[in-house]
């Protein structure tokens, strides 16, 4: 063997040694074991909250324009102030919408002044030379002023004071 390298001598594990390792084990056992579990409290008591849902009434109505009934419509009422979520509802053939959602299927509007909007969700008259004809000669909307169709300019307001309310919004030129 070359004179400068050494052998080292190592002692074979006695009891003592091993009763170190071992409780070096069961210690780094318990800190896992105590780690999880403070991970599993911070994750089980984290609060995660649910959407506010806030009280709504339930309303239905027609909408009409020239004395016609306006079918397809969609009518859409806005909170005062941006405070809360619109409700918004479809018109039947004969200008009659049901109760609008607002959180959940047909729940109703929130409480208090609405300014409502209507959109068309077929082509207007103007629209329809090709839709009429692509559609199989379904009547087209009629074309109403576009005074209705912004919250800024809709002359429709409305105060939702109590459930089961009926409006009719008789559209002007």
């Amino acid at each position: 063997m070359p004179a400068n390298v050494r052998l080292r001598q190592t002692k074979a594990p006695t009891s003592e040694t091993r009763g170190l390792s071992g409780q070096l084990f069961m210690r780094q056992v318990q800190c896992i074991v105590a780690a999880l579990l403070l991970m599993a409290v911070v994750t089980g008591c984290s609060s995660r909250r649910e959407p506010e849902i806030i009280e709504t009434h339930p309303i239905t109505g027609t909408v009409t324009y020239r004395g016609k009934p306006l079918a397809n419509i969609l009518v859409i009422f806005h909170p005062a102030k941006g405070q809360g979520r619109p409700g918004a509802s479809r018109t039947d053939a004969n200008g009659h919408f049901p109760c609008p959602t607002t959180h959940r299927e047909s729940d109703g509007v929130i409480p208090g002044q609405h300014t409502v909007t209507i959109a068309n969700l077929q082509p207007t008259v103007a629209d329809s030379a090709v839709a009429t004809s692509s559609t199989g000669g379904s009547t087209p909307q009629v074309k109403f002023p576009a005074k209705y169709e912004e919250v800024a300019t809709s002359p429709l307001k409305v105060d939702v004071a109590q459930p089961d309310q009926v409006v009719e919004f008789e559209l002007k030129d």
